[in-house]
């Protein structure tokens, strides 16, 4: 029918009304009775792809905060913040010192002019790499070390967001298990950085693509191998573990990242392995207990104590 003012078609409205579900899942979670940080991880499940990206690199510095406000964590934390400085130091040094063997392993030093130029540059481009190989690779063969000890700390950290005690099975089998899986995790780890360290034989892009990739991958397996302790708890299979993990890539990844830029920081870095286990901790009580709805919402800020 026209308009007897414009003679315009009457044109159905395009507007599109706002969807309720992101928020109404955020209010439910803003209302349960649990502790801010699990609530916290909660919500950050429930922002877009940055949103729980940028909140999984956050994440680490909230854990500190949770560590250093609980005082009964402390005990459990001291021997893997032990293990995590020496495995650091151990690691750095090594790294730095025999840097030239290992890349005389994947590229031998050549006899032209022009191509011994390409090799030291290539040689002075992975040391800053190594180094940074060396944070990842302390916080994920750290916890093979320190298992039991991590262990107990992320049962005492989900008993503080549960409000009771949470205690896993302790009978011999239950640990063989884990051991296992922390090494499946290592293996899978060296099996893909073998061909990521590879790429440094290719001066500059070949540095950049290592260094990019190395990181995520290793970003990804922190987040596998600081989950674990509650996935254990729950019975999940080492299947179900990576699975679940996948289906939060974003948060997941951004966790492992943000995590290894702690031991960037001096003194911090003594702390970062029972960090990580916090952190871990209330994401995988997070992806285990909610399921992320198929509309995204950036809101949902919560306030940590």
């Amino acid at each position: 029918m026209a308009d007897p003012i414009t003679n315009n078609k009457t044109q159905p409205s395009t507007e599109t009304l706002p969807q309720e579900g992101p928020k109404v899942e955020i209010l439910a979670i803003e209302e349960e009775d649990i502790h801010p940080l699990l609530k916290h991880a909660k919500l950050l499940r429930l922002r877009s792809f940055t949103g729980r990206f940028v909140g999984g690199l956050g994440l680490g510095v909230k854990s500190l905060s949770f560590l250093l406000k609980n005082p009964n964590l402390w005990s459990a934390a001291i021997i893997p913040a032990a293990i995590n400085i020496f495995l650091f130091v151990l690691t750095t040094t090594l790294l730095f010192y025999y840097h030239a063997s290992i890349l005389e392993q994947v590229w031998a030093r050549p006899e032209a002019w022009y191509y011994i130029i390409l090799w030291w540059i290539v040689r002075i481009l992975i040391i800053p790499i190594f180094i940074i190989l060396s944070y990842f690779f302390t916080l994920i063969v750290g916890t093979i070390i320190a298992a039991p000890f991590l262990t107990t700390l992320s049962e005492k950290t989900e008993s503080i967001f549960v409000g009771h005690k949470v205690k896993g099975p302790t009978d011999m089998a239950s640990n063989i298990r884990g051991a296992i899986t922390a090494i499946i995790y290592v293996s899978v780890y060296l099996l893909f950085m073998i061909p990521i360290f590879s790429l440094n034989i290719i001066p500059f892009v070949g540095s950049v693509l290592a260094t990019v990739l190395g990181g995520l991958l290793s970003s990804f397996v922190i987040g596998l191998e600081y989950t674990d302790y509650v996935f254990d708890r729950r019975g999940y299979s080492t299947g179900k573990k990576f699975k679940s993990v996948l289906s939060d890539k974003p948060l997941c990844g951004g966790f492992g990242l943000g995590t290894s830029f702690l031991l960037w920081i001096p003194m911090v870095n003594f702390l970062t392995m029972p960090i990580a286990v916090i952190g871990g901790t209330a994401i995988a009580i997070a992806i285990d207990e909610v399921e992320r709805p198929e509309i995204i919402d950036d809101e949902g800020e919560s306030e940590v104590e």
